[in-house]
């Protein structure tokens, strides 16, 4: 394993014209694995019924989050190479 996270390209990116005649500007947005990890962490959240500040729970939520995004990344990866 490179020990590189595979973040998913950017989820929302966009381009705007700069105003000046220069061209365009390019803003990547969140990563995909943002995205998923943030959809992962509202569920979690949401599921939970005790206090959700405190920073167990929130280092746990986190964590949790971002395996949850790793392995919708690694299915779609999976998804792509068996095409």
């Amino acid at each position: 394993m490179s020990g590189e996270i595979n973040d998913g390209g950017p989820a929302y990116p966009f381009q705007e014209h700069d105003g000046n005649g220069g061209g365009y500007m390019t803003f990547p947005g969140m990563t995909l694995r943002d995205y998923f990890a943030a959809a992962a962490m509202q569920g979690l959240c949401a599921s939970f019924s005790g206090p959700c500040l405190d920073d167990a729970f929130v280092t746990e939520v986190v964590s949790r989050a971002l395996d949850v995004a790793d392995a919708m990344l690694a299915a779609r990866e999976r998804k792509d190479e068996s095409k």
